[in-house]
């Protein structure tokens, strides 16, 4: 069961959160944005072309194989510091209080915001939600709605006092943390967002041009994305400066 737990942990690391990292570096919310957006060629893809080159010498090349090596970078950095804040303990205590960590902060206070961000969509400006999706879920909002409550319920749940007979975890360690974390991202994007654009007049702007290409089965696929992140002066204040000339 160890094991199992292991590689779903892997595998939801690899494919979900170093791509989340990576998407949320696009946007140009985190510090050396460019950096943890950067995709590299894998080490792998390398010694593949190079085998493929000695075999077929006159094939056409094809776009080698890129990893997210700026956001596993900044994930593997992360891991270390929680992995050694926990180290004092024992190894059960340890992977009980990082594995609760990661479910409370992933899976409950997440999924909370998640679904109640679709309620959201669907009742504040329903026309244009419908018109976007494209398609009616069957059963309506009530996937969101029981998602919503059960996640709401698990979010406040572990604040209230109790033992953990197994590990001997405060009961309070786990909630503070978790929110503590989510709190203090809220934070950050609040201050990137609005407090430093009213500080140097400046906003933050993104542009994103995917390259797509077709491949041999007739299917599109995104070979790269460029990204341009700058601090521009809005609009507004443009023509307000030009008024006052």
């Amino acid at each position: 069961m160890s094991g199992i737990l292991a590689l779903s942990l892997f595998g939801n690391i690899v494919v979900a959160t170093l791509h989340l990292l990576e998407e949320i570096a696009k946007e140009g919310i985190l510090p050396f944005s460019r950096f943890f957006a950067r995709s590299t060629t894998t080490p792998i893809a390398r010694i593949g072309q190079w085998l493929r080159s000695r075999k077929e010498s006159e094939r056409e090349e094809e776009p080698l194989e890129q990893s997210p090596a700026g956001a596993l970078l900044l994930h593997w950095v992360f891991a270390v510091i929680m992995i050694a804040a926990s180290s004092g303990e024992k190894p059960v205590t340890a992977y009980s209080l990082l594995f609760s960590l990661y479910s409370y902060v992933t899976t409950v206070i997440l999924g909370f915001f998640v679904a109640a961000g679709l309620l959201y969509l669907k009742w504040h400006d329903r026309r244009e939600w419908v018109e976007m999706r494209g398609f009616k879920p069957w059963g309506g909002p009530t996937a969101p709605i029981i998602y919503t409550i059960t996640c709401g319920f698990m979010t406040v749940a572990p604040l209230v006092p109790s033992y953990d007979i197994i590990t001997s975890i405060p009961w309070y360690v786990v909630p503070t943390v978790g929110l503590s974390s989510f709190i203090l991202g809220v934070g950050y994007f609040a201050v990137f967002r609005y407090v430093i654009p009213q500080i140097n007049g400046k906003q933050p702007v993104v542009e994103r041009l995917p390259v797509v290409d077709c491949n041999e089965k007739g299917g599109w696929v995104l070979r790269y994305e460029i990204m341009e992140f700058e601090w521009q002066v809005p609009e507004r204040r443009l023509s307000e400066g030009h008024a006052m000339n």
